[in-house]
């Protein structure tokens, strides 16, 4: 968000905005009117490190989550879990330049988005040969769910996605879904009739389809 609003906005006592808190020191910024203090919160990218849940539910006209710049790793450091539902003009969840702050994320859900065709977009992490860590080490829980054009987790590069700690993995009623990642072997498949749900603490017979497509190349 940079403006908060584009027309005239009036709030005469409003003389700060508070983005978050940390116990004793709370970090409060005022630039004269709303509008420029929301820019300036932008453009310095002051981040949300005190945050552990967020939910992005119902915008319509959302395209990422933050656009553009590269990110501090104590952007969203502490986020362990992060939803994104009903945002119905976001190509991908997760871009990029915010990959490398989710390092504590622990769940990640995402249904009801008609526009996403990958869940990660890692364009500008393929290009860059320095980002070698993995990535999510400590993702235990993966739901996707009603995703229409949804064709692929992400594109693979390297082996920067390893997920240890993943313990339950759901793919529900995402019928363009063929592949897990670009370039991997095994793919998984949904019936347009039956959304194909996959629950690994549910059927342990599915665990020798699933986990290829972490390992396999």
């Amino acid at each position: 968000m940079k403006p908060f609003s584009q027309g005239i906005v009036s709030t005469p006592k409003l003389h700060e905005v508070q983005v978050t808190e940390k116990n004793e020191d709370e970090l409060r910024h005022w630039e004269g009117n709303l509008n420029s203090t929301i820019q300036k919160c932008y453009e310095e990218m002051i981040g949300f490190c005190d945050i552990e849940y967020l939910q992005l539910s119902d915008f319509p006209c959302l395209k990422e989550i933050w656009h553009g710049q590269a990110l501090p790793v104590s952007f969203f450091n502490n986020l362990e879990e992060l939803e994104v539902d009903d945002c119905t003009n976001m190509s991908s969840a997760i871009p990029a330049n915010l990959l490398r702050c989710l390092n504590n994320l622990r769940c990640l859900e995402v249904r009801n988005c008609d526009s996403i065709e990958e869940v990660l977009h890692l364009e500008e992490l393929n290009a860059d040969k320095e980002h070698i860590s993995p990535l999510f080490p400590k993702l235990s829980e993966l739901r996707l769910i009603d995703l229409p054009k949804l064709k692929r987790f992400c594109n693979f590069t390297e082996n920067i996605i390893e997920m240890l700690m993943l313990w339950s993995l759901t793919i529900e009623n995402c019928p363009n879904m063929e592949t897990f990642v670009s370039n991997s072997v095994v793919h998984v498949t949904t019936d347009n009739k039956k959304p194909q749900k996959l629950t690994l603490e549910e059927n342990f017979l599915l665990a020798d389809q699933v986990q290829p497509l972490f390992d396999e190349k």
